[in-house]
């Protein structure tokens, strides 16, 4: 087997347990597979594991490494004259600082990813920069913004096409739609989310985001008056969080706000709540 071939195998290995929440198990077959390319001359292709060793560490949530390592992968692809690499770092160390909370030094990365993108011809990649602006507007309650930013995201990516972007963008697009109480809407992009991974034969790889998708429809369905649709999907959530390191599935349920979803049921339906509290110690769900 020749090295690339390798790399290319330690690289596909690698994606697998990043998308399943095995960050670390990540890290280590990205650095190998980096090592690999590098030996074989592969300079661009190294700097896209180590872009993945930086977004493998914020799947473990620890955001030090990750931005440490995301700003080594975006000198190697500024070396190589990789434009179009360098912005999709730059997003990524914005969606870093977005997990602390920092939310003016991500809008910085974010506005940086955005303009090394624009002219970059890559449409699928701004456009998911442009969803991630929406996000970021979305976390700090300018709603009005965040639509436009997340509409003019999701139709800049369907100018390429590119279904775990598609797929990305409609899910931040169902998370506006729940705060803004439109559950049925919110629903609706879920379900197309579902559908685009289970399209790509992806539902094995993407454990993580069908736990993160599974979580945003129990809210939607409590939310139009489905109690026990809504208990059903979270259950779905825990199953799927369950093999996953602690580090890993509370950033998810974060994400989800598993306490307030389970308080929410407990007053809808008493009935629905103690079923699913009989399999689930509802009360010790991270905050």
């Amino acid at each position: 087997m020749n090295q690339i071939h390798q790399a290319e195998l330690l690289e596909k290995q690698a994606g697998d347990l990043r998308n399943n929440g095995q960050g670390l198990a990540a890290v280590e077959k990205y650095k190998q597979a980096a090592a690999l390319f590098l030996e074989a001359g592969e300079k661009q292709r190294a700097a896209e594991c180590w872009h993945m060793v930086g977004v493998s560490y914020k799947v473990e949530n620890d955001i030090d490494a990750a931005i440490e390592t995301l700003e080594k992968a975006a000198q190697l692809h500024y070396e190589t004259g990789n434009e179009a690499g360098v912005g999709r770092v730059y997003r990524d160390i914005g969606i870093a600082y977005a997990y602390r909370k920092e939310h003016d030094k991500a809008i910085e990365w974010l506005e940086k990813s955005e303009e090394a993108l624009r002219g970059s011809g890559a449409d699928a990649e701004l456009g998911i920069t442009e969803s991630k602006i929406g996000l970021h507007y979305l976390e700090v309650q300018d709603y009005d913004k965040a639509e436009q930013w997340l509409d003019r995201g999701l139709a800049t990516i369907r100018k390429e096409g590119h279904w775990f972007y598609e797929m990305t963008a409609l899910l931040h697009l169902a998370a506006l739609r729940l705060v803004r109480e439109q559950h049925s809407e919110a629903i609706t992009a879920l379900w197309s989310c579902v559908g685009l991974i289970f399209q790509a034969n992806e539902q094995d790889g993407q454990k993580r985001r069908l736990a993160q998708i599974y979580g945003l429809l129990a809210h939607g369905y409590l939310g139009v008056g489905n109690a026990k649709s809504g208990a059903q999907f979270f259950e779905r959530t825990v199953d799927l969080l369950r093999p996953m390191a602690g580090n890993v599935s509370e950033v998810v349920y974060e994400d989800i706000r598993a306490r307030e979803f389970a308080e929410r049921l407990k007053t809808a339906s008493r009935p629905d709540y103690d079923q699913l509290a009989a399999k689930i110690d509802l009360t010790a769900l991270p905050h």
